[in-house]
C-alpha cells in the first residue's frame, strides 16, 4: 500500500524535476557592433530582476563542451568579457564585449549559465558582416 504512492511521487519528481531546474530564460543575442569593431552585444535574461543578479553567473563554456557541440573555440573567444547588468527599466541582460576588434565574419559562442537551480549551456551564432 505504501509502495504505490511512493512510486507516484518518484515518477512526478522525475518528470517535473528537470523542467523546474531549467527555469532560467535566456533571450536571443543582440549585437550592436560590426566586423572589424570591438564586439558589443547583450543577451536578455527576461525573467530576472536586478535583485537576482548575484545569483547568476555566465562564462565561456569549457573546451570539452565546445568539442561536444562541434564548435571551434578560437583564441578571440577567451578574450571576451561577460558581465550581468541591468538598465534603467530594470531589464537584466548579459553584456558581452571584446578588448580588440573582431576580424572574423562569424562567431560561434557557447556560454555556460549558472544559477541556484543548476546550470545550462546555450549556443549562439553571430554574423558580423
Amino acid at each position: 500500500m505504501f509502495r504505490k504512492p511512493f512510486r507516484v511521487c518518484w515518477l512526478m519528481w522525475l518528470l517535473l524535476g528537470p523542467g523546474c531546474a531549467l527555469a532560467l530564460e535566456i533571450g536571443e543575442i543582440e549585437v550592436s557592433s560590426s566586423l572589424n569593431q570591438l564586439f558589443d552585444a547583450k543577451i536578455p535574461l527576461p525573467k530576472l530582476t536586478p535583485e537576482e543578479l548575484s545569483k547568476i553567473s555566465v562564462k565561456l563554456g569549457p573546451p570539452s563542451m565546445f568539442k561536444e557541440f562541434g564548435l571551434d573555440r578560437t583564441s578571440i573567444l577567451a578574450k571576451l568579457v561577460f558581465s550581468i547588468e541591468y538598465n534603467a527599466e530594470g531589464e537584466v541582460y548579459v553584456k558581452v564585449i571584446s578588448p580588440e576588434p573582431l576580424r572574423e565574419p562569424s562567431l560561434g559562442l557557447l556560454l555556460e549559465f549558472g544559477w541556484p537551480r543548476g546550470k545550462t549551456f546555450r549556443e549562439f551564432t553571430v554574423f558580423l558582416d
